[in-house]
């Protein structure tokens, strides 16, 4: 089984709009059963907290499901994981740190899991991670959403392929 975590912040709100289109199509390609997707935030506010009202709503208005309950991403998760994607260079930033504290479990390095989400887009470049960030929606209104929403949509089916021909093989 491949495990996935999508990360953020608070995981309130990008992480989850990652990690439910994710495993939607993972599930439209076949994949579903052996991906588990999971979403964390490297901060601990939000611990046990459902997502953002707004996230739930920009997902139920696309026809996404999302059973969520925010969680700190820890060492462990980053032990037993295939793929980290991360929202931004501060989560970024947080998890590579957390790397050099803890041994893989995995056939990775730890740092060689560790992806920016948006580095999957079509035409993206891998180069420089700050242009590669899914802009935090928190303080904004619903169109903040939708834009995180239509990033996560523009950007899983890299992801999807990486896992077909990279993880899966």
């Amino acid at each position: 089984m491949v495990t996935i975590y999508t990360v953020c912040l608070g995981n309130i709100c990008r992480s989850p709009i990652a990690e439910a289109v994710l495993r939607q199509q993972l599930d439209g390609a076949g994949l579903g059963d052996q991906v588990e997707v999971q979403s964390a935030g490297t901060a601990g506010y939000h611990v046990g907290e459902d997502a953002d009202r707004r996230t739930n709503r920009v997902l139920a208005d696309h026809g996404y499901e999302l059973n969520h309950s925010a969680q700190k991403f820890s060492a462990q998760m980053l032990r037993n994981a295939d793929l980290v994607l991360v929202m931004d260079s501060s989560n970024y930033d947080d998890v590579k740190r957390l790397a050099s504290l803890t041994e893989s479990t995995t056939a990775l390095s730890n740092e060689d899991k560790i992806k920016m989400f948006r580095s999957f887009e079509p035409d993206s470049s891998d180069s420089i991670a700050g242009d590669l960030e899914v802009p935090d929606p928190w303080y904004g209104n619903m169109s903040d959403f939708e834009h995180v929403l239509a990033i996560c949509e523009s950007s899983t089916p890299g992801v999807v392929d990486y896992v077909r021909t990279t993880l899966l093989s």
